[in-house]
C-alpha cells in the first residue's frame, strides 16, 4: 500500500516515535515551526527528511515515497525473488513531476505516482520511471539501441553522468524536460537524439541533468 500524502506520513512518524514535536525538532536541528510547516505543506528537504526518519525511528524510504513498511530497516522498496535475487520498486511519474523534481532536487516525495514498478537493475533510492513520449529517441537504424514511444525508462538522479549515457534533462528557459543522449566532444557538451530528424541541443550553464537512464522496459 502506498500513502499519497507526505504530510500525513510526517505526522504518523512523529506519533510513532512518542516524542513531542519540540523534541523531534531539537534532535533534527530545526525549529518547531519548521515541523508545523512540514505538517501543513509536506514540503521538506531531503536532508531534513532523513533527519526526521532518524529522530522518529521510521524508514526513510517509507517517509519519502509511502511505499512498504514504516518500520526502519525493513527495506520496504525491495521485493525478494527466487535465488536470493531482489528487485527495487520505483514510482512511475509524469514528465511534469520529473521537471519539478529536477528544479527542486531535495524534494523527492513521489506522492502522486501512477504506480510502483519493479526495476530489473540496481537503482538508487531516488530512482523513478517515466513513459517515453514521442519518437526523438527512436533509432531508424536496425540493431541500434532504441527507445520507442510507450516504453518505460528507469532514471537514477544519483548516477554519475558520463559521455554517451542516456539522460533526462531540464532545458534552460523552458518548462520542458527531455530524454536524450549526453555527448561531450571537442570541449562541447550537448544532448543528442537518436532520431536524426530531431535537432541536437547545446548544453548551457542553465541546463540541468535530472538523472541517468539505467534501463528500459517495453510493455507487450
Amino acid at each position: 500500500m502506498v500513502e499519497s500524502d507526505i504530510a500525513q506520513r510526517i505526522n504518523r512518524a512523529i506519533n510513532h516515535s512518542g516524542k513531542s514535536q519540540r523534541k523531534v525538532a531539537l534532535e533534527i536541528g530545526v525549529s518547531p515551526q519548521a515541523i508545523t510547516k512540514w505538517l501543513k505543506t509536506g514540503n521538506i528537504s531531503r536532508e531534513n527528511l532523513n533527519g526526521l526518519a532518524e529522530a522518529t525511528g521510521v524508514s526513510s524510504s517509507w517517509l519519502l515515497s509511502g511505499a512498504g513498511s514504516m518500520e526502519k530497516g525493513l527495506e520496504p522498496n525491495v521485493v525478494p525473488l527466487p535465488n536470493n535475487r531482489r528487485v527495487s520498486l520505483v514510482p512511475l511519474i509524469s514528465w511534469v513531476q520529473a521537471g519539478e523534481f529536477c528544479d527542486i532536487a531535495d524534494i523527492m516525495a513521489h506522492d502522486h505516482c501512477e504506480e510502483l514498478l519493479p526495476c530489473p537493475v540496481p537503482i538508487g533510492p531516488r530512482g523513478y520511471a517515466l513513459t517515453v513520449q514521442g519518437d526523438s529517441m527512436t533509432s531508424p537504424y536496425p540493431g541500434d539501441r532504441s527507445y520507442p514511444q510507450g516504453c518505460v525508462i528507469y532514471v537514477d538522479p544519483d548516477k554519475p553522468v558520463t559521455n554517451g549515457c542516456r539522460v533526462v534533462a531540464h532545458i534552460d528557459g523552458t518548462n520542458d524536460v527531455t530524454f536524450k543522449t549526453y555527448v561531450e566532444d571537442a570541449g562541447q557538451r550537448f544532448l543528442k537524439p537518436l532520431n536524426p530528424q530531431y535537432r541536437t541541443i547545446d548544453i548551457t550553464e542553465d541546463t540541468r541533468i535530472c538523472g541517468v537512464v539505467v534501463c528500459k522496459m517495453t510493455p507487450e
